[in-house]
């Protein structure tokens, strides 16, 4: 999909029509649906991405979601304020939350871009 506004809201909708046709619980869904967002809203906000691509992988252990993009990673251009708190954060919680839903994450480059990538449980499986 195109690295704009919308991607992520059109990757949730993916992630729900995919999850749904694997019949993967309200509880894993609602999880990767957090999870694929915070993923195509980093890759379209911070790499200059002019594309974003959803793979999602299930297997009876797990859910593997990967956000590739064709961009290169620009760094901070702003001082961060760590607020641990949170109450006067705008941003910058998405990782916090794909590390509080996942049992293994991260981060890689390709020779294109990079992939982001995130391991869910399924349902009756241990984190």
């Amino acid at each position: 999909m195109r690295a704009e506004c919308r991607a992520a809201a059109l990757a949730r909708s993916f992630t729900t029509a995919q999850l749904s046709w694997w019949h993967v619980g309200d509880e894993v869904a609602d999880a990767a649906r957090i999870v694929v967002s915070e993923l195509v809203t980093n890759a379209v906000l911070h790499s200059g991405a002019t594309g974003v691509t959803l793979r999602l992988d299930c297997t009876a252990e797990k859910i593997v979601i990967r956000v590739q993009d064709d961009g290169i990673w620009r760094e901070r251009t702003t001082a961060y304020h760590y607020d641990p708190a949170g109450q006067l954060a705008e941003s910058g919680r998405g990782l916090h939350l794909v590390h509080a839903h996942a049992t293994d994450c991260g981060m890689q480059r390709t020779p294109v871009g990079s992939c982001a990538w995130a391991c869910l449980p399924r349902p009756g499986r241990e984190r």
